[in-house]
């Protein structure tokens, strides 16, 4: 995470500045309601009209403070996710094909989108958001100090239950975390694959096993999501109880004093303001825990993605010669022996389902479920590396995709300053006359436009 940090140099320098100065504004509090104790004993009309003043500038100057440390959190969080995710989707693209694959459509999706947004609020939010409440705590305490070190070492013991609540419950709420987030990748990964397969089990009359297996997967989610919320629940109750504990404690004790003629209204009252400002960081911190737990679940298991690279030693193809087929075999047919040399051209026959197109796909590594092997100049496939291997063996899918952007786009994989005049000579070469005009290069496609995708099979 530092290179975000570092990006956001400049934008974490001014959220440090707004932090401390919205958390010394807040403590202030505690003054201004001793002040006004204190103005209004004195029966003073203008100490009165003096203090109105003092305190409607005070609440003007608190709202500006709070509006812009509170965005500059907000921002800051947005900022750390998209830059994360810019250097998520820049890691992913780097991942061997095969592994990509591997991993799923729909588990890349919902990580570039749902558990981004998940780790936008349980993450990146909570970590600037505990950032202030943890400076508000060290101010508040030290003005606390500066108002009675004696009281305030005995508000502080009592702060001690919620500070071991929030400690001893943080392991099984990591483990309750860790449960809810496998079923949450498990109901996507699930229900994904319902969607995908809609035509075959709409057509197949099988939506009441469908709806059933979908039942089955909410439920479990739902199971895991109560128990970490009940667990939550239990903790959340323990801290309200100790923190009235510490309030009103902090009132009995004061009393005391007050009694003793060691302590004056005002400055209890104070007293109390800057105590539900130290209290309200303590009861935060196990929720705070909960979400950052999630978040860095969330953050580990992206980052286990993004883990498996490109195995070591691969080499560049700089110069295809030839392929061999060693007993290449694929689902129990007969051992292929057989050579594609550079500069000729081969044709494959065969009926539909005879591997035609495993073929080109394990070439390319899309796919590895075959035995035998595959040799790219006499060595394994596997020893050269994805990209140079790409650049010397090209592929077209039978049913290409068409991104939703431009013709132009599509034609160059959004590559910049390509020639017009040449786009549109391709286009005619693989009979796609009609779009074969400047005027049609930006035209936004995408889902929907079956016309051009059925000329692109056709040609």
């Amino acid at each position: 995470m530092t290179f975000i940090y570092q990006s956001l140099r400049k934008e974490l320098i001014n959220y440090l500045l707004f932090t401390l100065a919205l958390a010394i504004i807040m403590t202030g509090e505690a003054f201004i309601f001793e002040y006004i104790i204190r103005v209004a004993s004195q029966k003073s009309w203008a100490d009165y009209l003096l203090m109105l003043v003092i305190v409607l500038v005070f609440l003007l100057s608190q709202t500006v403070i709070y509006y812009l440390q509170q965005a500059l959190t907000e921002k800051l969080s947005k900022l750390a996710t998209a830059r994360y995710k810019e250097r998520f989707f820049q890691k992913m693209s780097q991942k061997p094909l095969l592994d990509l694959q591997k991993e799923g459509k729909g588990n890349w999706i919902s990580s570039l989108t749902l558990q981004m947004e998940l780790l936008q609020q349980s993450y990146f939010y909570t970590i600037f958001w505990a950032g202030y409440l943890v400076c508000q705590l060290l101010v508040a305490t030290v003005m606390a100090f500066w108002l009675n070190p004696l009281i305030a070492l005995m508000a502080l013991l009592l702060t001690l239950p919620n500070l071991l609540i929030a400690i001893l419950g943080r392991q099984r709420l990591e483990q309750h975390q860790g449960q809810l987030t496998i079923a949450n990748n498990v109901y996507v990964r699930q229900t994904s694959d319902l969607i995908e397969g809609l035509e075959e089990w709409k057509v197949g009359q099988g939506q009441e096993q469908v709806n059933q297996r979908f039942q089955v997967e909410n439920h479990d989610l739902l199971q895991k999501q109560v128990k970490v919320l009940r667990f939550e629940q239990v903790i959340a109750a323990l801290n309200q109880f100790f923190s009235n504990l510490l309030y009103l404690g902090a009132w009995i004790i004061g009393a005391y004093f007050i009694i003793r003629g060691q302590l004056a209204l005002p400055t209890l009252i104070a007293f109390s303001q800057l105590l539900a400002r130290i209290s309200f960081p303590i009861y935060s911190s196990s929720a705070l825990i909960a979400q950052y737990i999630s978040g860095r679940k969330i953050l580990h298991d992206l980052e286990a993605q993004l883990a498996t690279t490109e195995p070591t030693g691969t080499r560049k193809l700089t110069n295809l010669k030839r392929i061999d087929l060693l007993d290449y075999q694929f689902q129990n047919k007969a051992p292929l022996q057989v050579s594609f040399e550079a500069g000729k051209k081969y044709l494959l026959i065969g009926p539909s389902g005879s591997g035609k197109t495993s073929l080109l796909r394990h070439m390319l590594k899309l796919a590895d479920n075959y035995d035998g092997d595959i040799l790219i100049n006499g060595q394994p496939l596997e020893s050269w590396e994805d990209k140079s291997l790409y650049q010397h063996i090209h592929y077209l899918p039978q049913f290409p995709h068409i991104f939703a952007a431009t013709l132009r786009d599509n034609l160059t994989l959004f590559q910049k300053n390509m020639d017009s005049d040449k786009l549109c000579q391709v286009l005619e070469q693989v009979q796609l006359k009609n779009w074969a005009k400047p005027d049609k290069l930006d035209l936004l496609l995408g889902q929907g436009v079956s016309n051009c995708r059925e000329a692109n099979k056709n040609g």
